[in-house]
């Protein structure tokens, strides 16, 4: 978000398929190695759904698992701790 209030993302053109992001008033999502857009499609939902803050999406644990239900990181589950 920028210091104007606004969300932006922007998708490289060599990132690894599927890639992408959508931007709303309140949020934007975006990720790649992703199983195809509805990973982001559920993703949003879901915020939407729970009005979860966006500033509070990154740290929020109860939207785990969601987008892996739609096919999540096609290399499968991933994880940067044990």
């Amino acid at each position: 978000m920028g210091a104007d209030g606004r969300f932006a993302a922007h998708t490289g053109t060599e990132c690894v398929p599927w890639c992408g992001h959508w931007i709303g008033e309140d949020m934007s999502v975006a990720g790649n190695m992703l199983a195809g857009p509805q990973v982001i499609a559920e993703t949003v939902r879901y915020f939407r759904e729970k009005r979860v803050a966006a500033a509070a999406a990154t740290t929020d644990r109860r939207h785990e698992g969601r987008g892996e239900k739609v096919g999540g990181d096609k290399r499968g589950k991933q994880s940067a701790g044990p």
